[in-house]
């Protein structure tokens, strides 16, 4: 392959914006042996991953790998059958299956940036997704391994111990495509509070397009309470994941009760206030009670005149009332406890009442 024809094909791939990409290739490497090879056993009709990985390596600006390859026996799956990870920044990728006709071949081309890019621990890079046709006992596959440099390069051979490639079986059973939770009944909280699932229902769609209720065997993450906000809880199950939110306040009064009135509730003109007797609860927004008698305060205390007066007890801006009564201060009768000095007179004398 020329390095003029090489600058041509990566610059049109840079240039197109579909991912993946199915694109014809100006060749193949042709050698006899390849760089690495995987060994494959499997019944007649079983589907099966290889998974290729890169190893801890830096500046790679690309790869290119190329698979041996027979449709008779393990054909690419033509719907699904490849998928990049999608935790890597590709600048391009592209998978010829059978270029000009060939049988014997798959090329996938990784463009991970034009100025390199580094991989700090081994990483997925690609994943193919084969059918057996045929019966496979320990068939080995053999692949090839080179490196994409920028444009204005040649194409070269990496070290292929940089690159590693495993078989997965595909199983049989049906997997979670999508989850879905109808949340809890109760999704407002208080700081402090533990989560309360009771309500919530999770859905498991899976891949041959069956539902099955997983509540009971979901994991919840996310759930905090130490402070007050809107927190984001997770629902994970089967690989898939499904979230809801609750809101999370701080603990506050919400009313106060006059659980026990005072013991005095009649008053005469200039008496002064007497809460003794009394008992407040404070009720607050977490289900909790609490005795604030000692906290609270009083207004609407007036025994200057007789009346009926309302009294407010005050807490934490919340507020309750109950009524006194003020009496007016009149004579019921009288009496002498001691008589005037003097008690004799005689014709003619005046009263004198010293004494009484």
């Amino acid at each position: 392959m020329t390095k003029r024809f090489l600058s041509l094909l990566l610059a049109l791939l840079m240039l197109n914006s579909f991912f993946p990409i199915i694109s014809e290739a100006s060749e193949i490497d042709s050698a006899s042996s390849g760089d690495g090879s995987v060994s494959v056993t499997a019944e007649s009709g079983k589907e099966f991953y290889i998974i290729f990985s890169i190893n801890p390596v830096n500046n790679v600006q690309g790869l290119q790998l190329e698979i041996a390859y027979s449709k008779s026996f393990y054909p690419l799956n033509t719907s699904n059958g490849y998928e990049f990870n999608e935790d890597i920044t590709f600048t391009n990728t592209f998978v010829n299956d059978s270029p000009y006709g060939a049988t014997s071949s798959i090329q996938v081309g990784m463009i991970f940036s034009n100025s390199g890019q580094n991989f700090t621990k081994k990483t997925d890079i690609v994943k193919l997704r084969f059918t057996a046709k045929r019966k496979l006992t320990n068939k080995s596959i053999d692949y090839y391994v080179k490196e994409f440099f920028d444009s204005t390069s040649s194409m070269n051979d990496i070290d292929p111990s940089y690159v590693s490639a495993r078989v997965e079986m595909i199983s049989d059973e049906p997997t979670v495509s999508s989850l879905t939770v109808t949340p809890p009944t109760k999704t407002t909280y208080c700081v402090g509070d533990s989560l309360d699932t009771s309500g919530m229902t999770v859905t498991a769609k899976y891949s041959d397009n069956t539902t099955k209720d997983v509540t009971a065997s979901a994991t919840l993450s996310g759930f905090d309470s130490s402070s007050a906000g809107t927190k984001t809880v997770t629902v994970s199950y089967g690989g898939k994941t499904a979230t809801f939110s609750v809101i999370i306040e701080n603990i506050a009064v919400t009313s106060i009760t006059i659980q026990t009135k005072p013991t005095k509730l009649t008053y005469y003109v200039g008496d002064t206030f007497d809460p003794t007797g009394i008992k407040v609860i404070a009720n607050k927004n977490n289900g909790t009670k609490e005795d604030v008698t000692s906290k609270v305060s009083y207004s609407g205390f007036d025994s200057s005149s007789a009346g009926t007066r309302k009294i407010t007890v005050s807490y934490s801006g919340k507020s309750a009332t109950f009524d006194i009564t003020v009496n007016s201060v009149v004579v019921t009768d009288i009496s002498i406890t001691s008589k005037p000095t003097k008690l004799t007179y005689y014709v003619g004398d005046t009263f004198d009442p010293t004494g009484i």
